[in-house]
């Protein structure tokens, strides 16, 4: 299978080749403004042939592009929020620790309704993952 897969991607077939996916539960959801708070949710990570990443925690899915992994990753990569937001990154260590990162105009005070710049960051756990790795 290893030889396929990698043929797969060598010659361009990225529907030949598996994706890698990672199952990850989240341990702190935090706001730059408002401090972290205890999570404990399930995410979905998937990594395509194609260096496209799908994140997905509850019904959201986030799509990014991946990078090179660095020394000491395992997964990295970044992409657009959605419209009127700005970037999402996402980073895998190899300890399968994760970090990911969302920068968000939110409206923090209901009263005013006046939106701000905030940081929204999830850290986590994942498993090794299933599937082959095929940057």
């Amino acid at each position: 299978m290893k030889v396929l897969t990698f043929l797969a991607v060598l010659l361009g077939f990225g529907s030949m080749a598996q994706a890698l996916e990672y199952a990850c539960t989240t341990e702190l959801a935090c706001i730059t403004t408002n401090g972290c708070e205890a999570s404990a949710a399930p995410v979905r990570i998937v990594l395509s042939n194609d260096r496209a990443v799908q994140f997905n925690v509850g019904t959201a899915a986030h799509a990014m592009t991946r990078l090179a992994p660095a020394t000491g990753t395992r997964v990295m990569a970044y992409g657009p929020g959605e419209a009127g937001q700005g970037l999402l990154a996402l980073t895998i260590f190899d300890n399968l620790n994760f970090t990911y990162t969302s920068h968000l105009k939110l409206v923090m005070d209901p009263a005013s309704g006046v939106k701000r710049a905030v940081n929204v960051t999830v850290l986590g756990k994942c498993n090794g993952g299933t599937g082959a790795w095929t940057f």
